[in-house]
C-alpha cells in the first residue's frame, strides 16, 4: 500500500525494496560525524516530508561532541524545497535559498 502511495507522489520511480533499504541504514549522524568539512544544514519548519526534528537532533548530537564545522539554519514557513516554488512562480527567492547562496559564497571565499 505504501508504495502505490508513494508511486502517485514520488517524483522518480522507486526500486523495489527501497524502504526497507532505506530504513535499514544507520541514523544520519553516523555518516556525518566523522566529517571535518564545513557542513550547513537548511530546514524549513513547514516540511511535511522530512521532520525537523531530525536536523535538531543531529543539531544537538553536534553540539555535543563539540563539532564547530556544522551549522544549523532553521525558516519558519518554508517547505521541505525551502518554497523555492515562490522563485520560479514570482522571482521572490525565499530565505532559505538566499541563506544556502550566502553560506556557499562563505565557505568558497576562504
Amino acid at each position: 500500500m505504501i508504495y502505490a502511495q508513494l508511486k502517485g507522489t514520488a517524483a522518480v520511480s522507486l526500486p523495489a525494496n527501497w524502504l526497507q533499504d532505506h530504513f535499514a541504514h544507520p541514523a544520519m549522524g553516523t555518516f556525518l560525524s566523522p566529517l571535518k568539512i564545513p557542513v550547513g544544514f537548511f530546514h524549513g519548519d513547514a516540511d511535511n516530508l522530512t521532520p525537523i526534528q531530525g536536523v535538531r537532533n543531529i543539531e544537538e548530537q553536534a553540539k555535543k561532541s563539540g563539532k564547530t564545522n556544522f551549522t544549523f539554519h532553521y525558516f519558519e514557513g518554508l517547505d521541505h524545497s525551502l518554497s523555492i516554488g515562490r522563485w520560479f512562480a514570482a522571482g521572490d527567492m525565499p530565505e532559505g535559498h538566499k541563506a544556502i547562496f550566502e553560506y556557499i559564497k562563505a565557505q568558497t571565499s576562504k
